[in-house]
């Protein structure tokens, strides 16, 4: 038995790092690109990988929109009402064979340190720096 859940164990391990690294693959990082609007578009991972059962906008019933200014101000909006702010910084994580930068919010132990990754200028992932955890998918708001 125990070998049993020590191999199921394994391979959960090895298909979450599997897919850690197809998300992880930038084609554009650093700072400047966060900076501006982001509106929320989905949500994938988690234990299960389906991102939960209000993985969508569509789903949930409100909208999440997160607006980076470039001195370190991070404001959250939930249905256009402000429901966090706090200062942010850019951190270099070199723990894994590349270096990866991670968003982190001072003063707030509600939100995981998360991954930022781009597809393109208009594409962001955050993802949480856990094992088990979320992918959440937002595009630029242009002005």
């Amino acid at each position: 038995m125990k070998t049993i859940i020590r191999n199921i164990f394994l391979c959960f391990t090895i298909s979450v790092f599997i897919i850690s690294c197809e998300h992880s693959t930038s084609t554009q990082t650093g700072s400047d690109l966060l900076h501006g609007s982001w509106q929320w578009v989905k949500t994938e991972g988690g234990y299960f990988g389906t991102g939960g059962p209000n993985n969508t906008p569509e789903a949930a019933g409100y909208t999440i929109r997160k607006i980076f200014k470039p001195e370190g101000i991070a404001q959250f909006f939930k249905n256009d009402t402000l429901i966090n702010q706090s200062k942010y910084s850019i951190i270099k994580d070199t723990s894994h064979s590349q270096v990866t930068n991670l968003l982190h919010l001072e003063g707030n132990e509600n939100y995981l340190d998360q991954r930022i990754d781009f597809r393109g200028s208009d594409s962001l992932i955050l993802s949480d720096n856990a094992i088990d955890g979320f992918y959440f998918f937002y595009i630029r708001i242009k002005n």
